[in-house]
């Protein structure tokens, strides 16, 4: 079983594809060295627990496709400095809450999917 997931050592890795079957248990993923990062994929994983606060830290991020987180929910405040996205699809991620206020300043965003969260 895998605790903790620490991408430190793929400091300079542009897009990452999680295909696997990761049950990622309540530990926080560390992100915050990948600022250069371009593309988040882990759909269909099955992770638990919340969404990263450290992607918040992942500035050059334009697109960012996670589904079927479980057992925690997440807020979209980790959003708030990530003006990049092309794509944002969150489905099925336990998020929460209210769209962040200062969306509109989202230009380059062409796909939104909130489908299937509170």
């Amino acid at each position: 079983m895998l605790n903790q997931v620490n991408l430190t050592a793929f400091m300079n890795i542009r897009g990452l594809h999680l295909r696997v079957a990761i049950n990622h248990t309540g530990h926080e993923t560390t992100v915050s060295n990948q600022r250069f990062m371009l593309h988040w994929r882990s759909q269909g994983n099955s992770f638990e627990g919340p969404i990263p606060t450290s992607f918040s830290q992942l500035t050059s991020l334009e697109s960012l496709r996670s589904s079927d987180i479980y057992y925690v929910s997440s807020s979209l405040d980790f959003i708030r400095n990530l003006k990049n996205f092309t794509d944002l699809v969150l489905r099925n991620t336990l998020i929460n809450g209210s769209i962040p206020t200062d969306f509109g300043e989202y230009q380059c965003l062409q796909i939104l999917d909130l489908g299937f969260n509170n």
